[in-house]
C-alpha cells in the first residue's frame, strides 16, 4: 500500500485505508489513476437496442437525408412531367391533371407521418 493512498483516504474521506469499504477504495484507486469511474449511458443505450429500434433509426437517418428529400421531390416533378407533358398528346396518362393518384399518395404519406409522431 502506497502513502499516496494512506494520504488520500485521510484527506478526502477522513478514514484509514484498512476502515474503507471495497467500494470507497475502488473509487481512491480511480482518483490516484485519474481514469473516469461513470458509465457511458449512450453507449449502454446504443448497445441494449433491439432490432427494430435499430432499423428506425436507420429508416429515420434515411427519410430525413437531402438525398431523401431531393429525390422524393425529383420524382414527384417527373410524375407530373410524365403525366402531363409527354403522355397527354397520346391519350394514355395513368393520372391525368389534377393528379389523383398522386394526391392519394402524398395524402396516405402524410397521414402515416401524422400517426407516427
Amino acid at each position: 500500500m502506497t502513502v499516496q493512498r494512506q494520504d488520500l483516504a485521510r484527506r478526502l474521506l477522513r478514514k484509514e485505508w484498512e476502515h474503507l469499504s471495497a467500494l470507497e477504495k475502488h473509487v481512491l484507486e480511480h482518483v490516484l489513476a485519474r481514469e473516469p469511474i461513470a458509465r457511458d449511458p449512450h453507449q449502454e443505450y446504443h448497445e441494449r437496442r433491439s432490432f427494430g429500434e435499430r432499423a428506425a433509426d436507420r429508416i429515420a437517418a434515411l427519410g430525413g437525408s437531402w438525398g431523401f428529400v431531393l429525390t422524393f421531390v425529383g420524382c414527384m416533378v417527373a410524375w407530373v412531367v410524365l403525366n402531363t407533358w409527354l403522355l397527354i398528346g397520346r391519350h394514355r396518362t395513368f393520372d391525368p391533371f389534377p393528379y389523383i393518384l398522386l394526391n392519394l399518395v402524398l395524402s396516405m404519406l402524410a397521414r402515416s407521418r401524422r400517426r407516427s409522431s
